[in-house]
């Protein structure tokens, strides 16, 4: 941020229904149960229902208070976003977004092209895709990556030989044969039954990023042997709470699964490793259960098409992301005409956090968003 706020204003804003705005579409509904489901005394056919009859006591609620859930949308943050534009006297925007927020950018440019001077889309989300379909095969690319990188590093290679076939051979005795491992969370004692999905899950989290991946060779030979005590550090935040569940239920409920179903996640995942694809195949399933009774207006066509512009965007990639790959940030800037598009090796995950050259491209791009900036890092 001191780099940043040395050269220009910068505004952070809580999107509608998150943060500090009111209200704030919480489901704490759900985050109750996370301990229950982890602990694993549930078949899966009941964690489902259990999923299920959370989200719907939350939505009930959330009703109950006079919430109108069809107002919570990315068109909606969008119109959120000009009009506190306007308000603050500016009359174009700089924006900078990551993730999900890429495509909330991505919306204001094509609602606002107006009200925008550039953008810089970090971890692209393009709207025409659906990252609930392609989670295994997103999932599978990016654990190649990391075992492929460990595999052509000398220390790495040396210190955890054969590391990808010890990470599915430790998953399929996982899922056979089940531990349960214990922690402390805020003082609390906490029992996770460890199968080979979770082992899975723990690996895609950490890909998001780079300070984190570096350990997990470690953690997957650990937990070969038993020990578990780099892994105790990463399931520990499946114990933090969730920020405005509730909000991001509306949004995907509303833009993102009434486009497909969940079989089509069976179908994208066919040919993926067979352990990664019963995995996230299985997961997104009470997703679409809690969206067919979440959403009540039919989805806006466009919500599901490319954004065409001319704005000036620099669109920034990491090489080893799990969730939004760079295949994807190049998707996005082929519908962009004055685009510039940078893959970061090594990096996962919202970029500019781990890559001084990231930040250094985007801090040159404000400056002359006509010229590449590619050149910062030469």
């Amino acid at each position: 941020m001191d780099a940043l706020l040395e050269r220009r204003d910068f505004i952070v804003f809580d999107q509608r229904g998150t943060g500090y705005s009111r209200p704030r579409l919480d489901c704490p509904e759900r985050e109750t149960i996370t301990p229950l489901l982890l602990r694993g005394r549930y078949s899966a056919e009941e964690s489902a229902h259990a999923i299920l009859d959370a989200f719907r006591r939350c939505r009930d609620r959330l009703i109950a208070e006079g919430i109108d859930l069809s107002s919570y949308h990315s068109a909606a943050s969008a119109a959120d976003l000009n009009d506190l534009r306007m308000a603050l006297g500016y009359e174009k925007l700089n924006l900078y977004a990551v993730s999900y927020g890429t495509r909330l950018a991505l919306t204001m440019m094509r609602d606002y092209p107006n009200a925008v001077r550039s953008a810089v889309l970090d971890s692209a989300y393009p709207l025409q895709v659906n990252p609930y379909i392609t989670l295994a095969a997103n999932a599978e690319r990016a654990f190649n990556v990391f075992f492929d990188r460990c595999a052509a590093d000398a220390t790495c290679s040396v210190s955890y030989p054969d590391l990808r076939t010890v990470f599915y051979e430790l998953v399929d005795e996982l899922n056979a044969r089940p531990v349960w491992v214990t922690l402390l969370t805020d003082g609390a004692r906490q029992t996770v039954r460890l199968d080979g999905g979770l082992l899975i899950d723990v690996l895609f989290v950490g890909l998001h990023n780079p300070a984190v991946t570096t350990s997990m060779p470690q953690m997957i030979y650990e937990v070969n042997q038993r020990d578990y005590t780099v892994l105790r550090e990463r399931l520990a935040l499946y114990f933090d709470a969730s920020g405005a569940l509730g909000m991001q239920m509306a949004v995907q409920c509303a833009e993102e699964i009434p486009f497909n179903t969940f079989e089509d996640a069976y179908v994208a995942a066919q040919g993926v490793q067979p352990q990664i694809a019963a995995y996230f195949a299985d997961s997104v399933q009470p997703l679409f259960a809690v969206c067919r009774e979440w959403s009540f207006a039919p989805p806006d066509p466009r919500e599901n098409l490319p954004v065409y512009s001319d704005l000036p965007t620099l669109i920034l990639a990491g090489e080893q992301d799990p969730i939004t790959p760079p295949e994807w940030g190049r998707m996005v800037a082929q519908d962009l005409s004055n685009s510039y598009f940078h893959e970061f090796p090594g990096n996962g995950h919202w970029v500019a956090r781990s890559s001084h050259c990231a930040l250094s491209m985007a801090l040159a791009f404000w400056d002359d968003p006509t010229i590449d900036p590619g050149y910062v890092c030469q």
